[in-house]
């Protein structure tokens, strides 16, 4: 027969300390991925996002393939010596070749162009033609004596891609070109593109005319925060007049914008083509809510490489709540 023996005072004691310590533990604990957040803090979860890769989470892989109809399930296999794929929100890389190699970045660099410009001018100030502003060619039939006001320069200069519109915006500038191209090399120090370096404000193959397809993408970031300019680039057809009446149309140089038949918005940003360049196109993709900035460099087919990398990017991410710890 086996004696009863009573728990002592202190062992009940100590046993209760341990179960309250693991009920403390579990109660503070609650995730939606299995991870653990106290309960209080649910109401701190934010409706901001954070990306999750599939190849990372493989359990996601299905959910956004489900979301993206024809999405890529292979990586991108493209015609472009650089490319890159951005989250706008949360400027994190999704997807990459070659991302910080420096290449002629031929009109893109109009981007820049158009950053500086916006600190040295008001839109309404006027410009008017000069001879200079007219020597190295010029996409549209200006005359000397014109007079333009900075806005419609800003546009011909985005949409159309303008040559003499960033002649004209350097040429006038306080101190005049060469202080222009200064300040655009300062711009790209203070944005931190270490792989960018500019002698023109045209984008025209030069020595000292590089970017990077990841410098790219942070200056597209920075253009995005002004409004105007943000509109300029997703805006596929417009006309513009000068102070001394003349008008011109304009249609947009990206075919993308136009292009009817992909399951994402186009919203900009800028092409570019110059012999050393080849092919150049930096775009601003948009679905369900989310926006992503996609760079191609030195590219046979610009559109194509874009199409495919956008439709590898949305086909083979997510985008979840992000929860704030």
């Amino acid at each position: 027969m086996i004696a009863y023996m009573p728990m002592s005072r202190k062992f009940i004691i100590n046993l209760c300390l341990c179960l309250l310590i693991l009920g403390l533990f579990l109660a503070r604990n609650w995730t939606r991925h299995g991870e653990i957040l106290p309960v209080a803090k649910r109401a701190q979860v934010e409706r901001k996002f954070r990306l999750l890769a599939a190849p990372d989470r493989p359990q996601l892989k299905s959910v956004a393939a489900a979301t993206a109809s024809g999405a890529a399930s292979v990586a991108p296999d493209i015609s472009a010596r650089s490319a890159i794929a951005l989250d706008v929100e949360s400027k994190k890389i999704l997807w990459q070749k070659n991302a910080d190699v420096p290449n002629y970045p031929a009109s893109t660099t109009k981007i820049v162009t158009a950053l500086v410009a916006r600190e040295l001018y008001d839109l309404d100030d006027v410009i008017t033609v000069t001879a200079e502003d007219l020597q190295y060619g010029q996409n549209l039939a200006w005359s000397v004596g014109d007079q333009i006001r900075v806005d419609e320069l800003l546009r011909s200069l985005l949409i159309l891609s303008a040559n003499e519109a960033g002649m004209m915006l350097a040429d006038h500038a306080p101190r005049g070109y060469h202080a222009f191209v200064a300040r655009m090399n300062a711009k790209a120090k203070e944005l931190g593109l270490s792989q960018s370096s500019f002698d023109n404000p045209q984008g025209f193959d030069a020595d000292d005319q590089r970017m990077s397809a990841h410098d790219l993408a942070i200056a597209s970031l920075e253009l995005l925060r002004d409004d105007f300019l943000r509109e300029i680039v997703a805006t596929a057809y417009t006309t513009i007049s000068s102070e001394t009446g003349k008008s011109f149309s304009l249609t947009n140089t990206n075919k993308l914008l136009t292009d009817r038949h992909l399951d994402y918005q186009v919203l900009g940003i800028k092409t570019g083509t110059t012999a050393l360049a080849n092919e150049a196109l930096v775009s601003l993709l948009a679905k369900d809510g989310h926006q992503i900035i996609v760079v191609v460099l030195s590219a046979q087919m610009r559109y194509n490489d874009t199409i495919q990398i956008a439709d590898y990017v949305f086909g083979n991410y997510v985008w979840q709540p992000a929860v704030i710890e």
